[in-house]
């Protein structure tokens, strides 16, 4: 009889975190290796951080990418990234059922929890998609970075970096092969776009570009896609704004009108996940670093490759506001009520994302305290809570103190890359018990809020 993950009394939550764990193992022990580094190897610290970093689709990098690992370790780096974005349970679902094995009931609960909303009956059509689309998406990225690049570079070193940045950007993973990520291209048109068009598209989600497919054949679309369309055009399009207004005169001053839309525009779309970076983040305004800290803590969209509290809980949480300062009882969105289910779990993740940050912040502030970052000009605390945010939502932005961290800082930054891909409902199902505790309710009362 062939084995079957549903052969083993695990949840799909457990079996989620267990494959995010062990590739992130198996990418440390390979990026450890003297093959994938170009002079001596890095610590298995180093690696654990990267390999982390590149399977959470997150981008923090204790050490310089591009000087540090040989194409070896930086083709480590692509796998890891690609592994991560898709989902370890889509991935072996799809090549399982090439050879003539349907998934089982808890693999596809897992694919589910990667991929939601999905619908059971359409299963493996969707993964079918899902990797098509993945082809064509990363295919037409791929030509167009190749093709600037190639007009930059010799030929096999703008191949290498079109791969290594059409894989980063469509997983919203941030990682770049340069030094100074993308800021030697500030002002390139061709790559600033087609670089935020993969991070658009891989942070929409894999259902939502599917029914766009569809829509151009007359189905119409889903509430969950227009609601993530919505919410997504605008937070780039307000985010472009806020970020030119308050950077106009500042890391923006003295660039030409083009020069200006093209660095707010990408600085919009980079913190919903994705890390890149045109400007130097650690010459920000504080306010500009408040704003970008809550398109982190946002994110992308259910789904998709980013993390964040999603742009959909967003949307619910803000018509929850509205709704009950009209004094409604129910929660709408374009004229459909949102499931009162949906609205407590929105609430939930908020909250949860809230004191999972203040709480991570605390403890890196406390073992940071004595180690080089304890100097920061700006604050410790701005720094540490900029980069608590950029892990727990898998986005990679830094101010520049994450190859400063101590070896606790970098642990609990990777305990939140971790838990910022996974999302902290997942390990709180994973670790809840089976069965309710009790099947009785307590005696209702008041308490004060407000």
């Amino acid at each position: 009889m062939a084995w079957q993950l549903s052969n083993l009394r695990f949840r799909p939550s457990q079996i989620l975190i267990g494959g995010f764990a062990g590739v992130i193992l198996i990418g440390a022990v390979l990026l450890r290796l003297p093959i994938s580094t170009s002079g001596k190897p890095v610590s298995f610290l180093d690696a654990l951080f990267t390999s982390t970093s590149a399977v959470c689709v997150t981008g923090l990098t204790a050490v310089d990418t591009a000087k540090t690992f040989s194409l070896f370790g930086k083709a480590v780096i692509v796998g890891l990234m690609q592994v991560g974005g898709l989902g370890i349970i889509t991935l072996s679902t799809f090549f399982l059922s090439l050879v003539g094995r349907r998934a089982s009931f808890v693999e596809r609960d897992i694919i589910r929890d990667t991929l939601n909303p999905v619908p059971v009956r359409d299963l493996m059509s969707l993964l079918k998609s899902v990797l098509a689309m993945t082809l064509l998406i990363e295919g037409i990225g791929f030509v167009l970075l190749a093709v600037r690049f190639g007009q930059l570079f010799p030929l096999p070193a703008a191949i290498g970096h079109a791969v290594f940045h059409t894989v980063s950007a469509f997983c919203n993973a941030g990682f770049s092969s340069f030094s100074e990520n993308l800021m030697g291209f500030r002002d390139d048109a061709t790559v600033s776009l087609t670089v935020a068009g993969l991070i658009i598209f891989g942070g929409l989600g894999f259902v939502v570009v599917t029914e766009m497919r569809k829509r151009v054949l007359g189905t119409r679309l889903s509430f969950h896609s227009r609601a993530t369309l919505a919410a997504t055009a605008v937070l780039v399009l307000g985010g472009t704004l806020v970020f030119w207004m308050l950077e106009h005169q500042g890391c923006l001053k003295g660039l030409s009108v083009r020069s200006q839309a093209l660095a707010s525009f990408f600085q919009a779309v980079t913190p919903r996940t994705a890390g890149f970076n045109t400007v130097d983040i650690g010459q920000l305004k504080e306010a500009t670093l408040s704003f970008t800290m809550m398109l982190m803590y946002i994110g992308g969209a259910a789904g998709s490759c980013a993390g964040g509290i999603k742009v959909t809980t967003f949307a619910v949480l803000v018509a929850l506001l509205l709704s009950r300062f009209h004094g409604q009882d129910d929660v709408n969105i374009s004229y459909r009520r949102v499931p009162e289910q949906t609205v407590t779990k929105s609430i939930i993740l908020a909250l949860a994302a809230i004191l999972v940050l203040v709480a991570f912040t605390t403890v890196l502030l406390i073992v940071e305290a004595q180690g080089p970052n304890a100097k920061e000009g700006r604050g410790l605390f701005l720094t540490a809570l900029f980069e608590a945010t950029s892990a727990f939502g898998t986005v990679g932005l830094s101010m520049g103190i994450t190859p400063t961290l101590t070896n606790a800082g970098k642990l609990l930054i990777i305990v939140l890359m971790f838990l910022g891909r996974l999302g902290p409902l997942t390990l709180a199902l994973a670790i809840a018990p089976r069965q309710p505790i009790g099947a009785y309710r307590y005696a209702e009362d008041e308490v004060m809020v407000g």
